[in-house]
């Protein structure tokens, strides 16, 4: 019969379920599924993010030109047009030809305008 006596206290030992274990327990789960509904949102956020960053470099690898064959390096993009550059350059060189010439004692013509 001290058995019995044993049986009686370990109920006595476990906590009701409407005790402030049991809260405390539920208040974890709530906060846990606050957490998850977060992480959850921020997620689809992040995923959204990425997918408009893909698009955007797609866009701008399409805008680029591509490389020749075999070619390796960095790709260089000029806000400018194409020919507008390629006469900046082009003006460049003949002034830098004619300083050139004027260093080596050569007369030549004045150096073109530059833009």
């Amino acid at each position: 019969m001290g058995n019995r006596k044993n049986k009686k206290s370990r109920r006595h030992r476990r906590p009701h379920r409407s005790g402030p274990v049991h809260l405390r327990s539920l208040e974890a789960l709530e906060q846990l599924r606050d957490r998850v509904v977060e992480t959850a949102r921020e997620l689809v956020r992040l995923r959204e993010a990425q997918h408009a960053l893909r698009e955007q470099l797609g866009a701008l690898a399409a805008e680029m030109p591509a490389l020749p064959p075999g070619g390796s390096g960095a790709r260089i993009v000029f806000p400018e047009n194409p020919e507008v550059l390629r006469q900046k350059v082009q003006a460049f060189i003949e002034a830098v030809d004619y300083y050139l010439e004027q260093d080596l004692g050569a007369a030549g013509t004045p150096p073109p305008a530059t833009s």
